[in-house]
């Protein structure tokens, strides 16, 4: 079997689309109707799709390219808050030229869940 450029042009076109998708599967399937800490209710799919394809957009803004790191960036803007990289000093943190991106976003995501964990403690 031989697979010419073209076809894995193709293919990598439809990438994006397919990423969203499973995440909106998986969202829908585990979460639907869920409240995020700042309150926002999971929107139905259509709208889902469209802000999680809004939200990969953001992701790739901060270079981040994988989709462990794009899954992050989204289940942390869809569980605490959907403009979590504008609050004071994250956008700093998911930029940090010292660190790959996806460790960005690693880092962001635990200083979360330890904030959390402190408040719930």
């Amino acid at each position: 079997m031989h697979i010419t450029a073209e076809q894995m042009a193709a293919f990598r076109s439809h990438a994006p689309r397919n990423f969203a998708l499973r995440m909106v599967d998986y969202i829908d399937a585990n979460f639907a109707g869920m409240r995020s800490h700042s309150g926002d209710v999971l929107p139905a799919r259509q709208q889902l799709l469209t802000l999680v394809h809004a939200l990969v957009l953001r992701a790739r803004s901060y270079d981040i390219q994988s989709e462990v790191g794009i899954s992050q960036f989204v289940a942390l803007a869809l569980a605490y808050t959907r403009d979590f990289d504008e609050l004071p000093g994250v956008a700093d943190l998911l930029r940090n030229p010292d660190f790959t991106p996806e460790a960005n976003i690693q880092h962001v995501l635990h200083i979360v869940v330890a904030a959390e964990t402190r408040r719930l403690s």
